[in-house]
């Protein structure tokens, strides 16, 4: 066979652009397509609306916080039911020995009520026979503060009452001769209800 005639150097060229040419299209190919985000944007969905606030109604009040308005005054035991009752410790007191007094006061009404069972709303008077040998007020001084009580109906309380076995008078002057041995009374109430009277003896 005849040798093959070598091609024109311009053949050359254009082949080698060719090999040179398809991978750098390819490539060119690619980062376009890269740089677009990988071909056409998703549709965009609706957006979502965001769940309806609701406003807080807050705890509910419990019954200690409901608020009632002001409580009802509750009544005095005078009024509304008293039963004052007074018995001596003992029927004869010893020379020099100082006569004391058990006083229970009782709720007698059908609800509660208060009563001051201190010097404040008390009534004591000790005599013998029609002569007042002594008596709580006026010379017993100043009243001291109250003593108030809450009774529910039915309950009672109890408490002393001593006598300081001395005697008193008008106008409260003192160096008063000391009560002599004999029988005595006392007569005690409280906020004007009275007990029944009461006889004792001094020695």
């Amino acid at each position: 066979m005849p040798g093959r005639q070598p091609l024109p150097r311009r053949v050359y060229w254009v082949r080698r652009l060719v090999v040179l040419g398809v991978p750098l299209l390819v490539v060119a190919i690619v980062v376009a397509f890269l740089t677009r985000g990988g071909g056409a944007e998703p549709e965009a969905g609706p957006t979502p609306t965001p769940p309806e606030r609701t406003a807080s109604a807050g705890p509910t009040p419990t019954p200690s916080q409901t608020r009632t308005g002001p409580a009802a005054p509750v009544p005095d035991c005078a009024d509304s039911g008293l039963a004052v009752a007074v018995e001596a410790t003992k029927d004869s007191f010893h020379a020099g020995e100082k006569p004391s007094f058990a006083v229970t006061l009782t709720n007698t009404g059908p609800t509660a009520c208060v009563v001051d069972s201190d010097q404040v709303s008390r009534t004591a008077v000790v005599r013998s026979g029609d002569e007042v040998v002594w008596s709580e007020d006026p010379c017993v001084g100043k009243r001291q503060g109250s003593r108030p009580l809450l009774l529910a109906p039915g309950q009672d309380d109890t408490s002393t009452f001593t006598w300081p076995r001395v005697r008193s008078a008008e106008g409260c002057p003192s160096g008063l001769p000391a009560p002599k041995s004999g029988t005595y009374r006392l007569d005690y109430a409280v906020d004007g209800v009275a007990a029944s009277r009461v006889v004792f003896t001094l020695g």
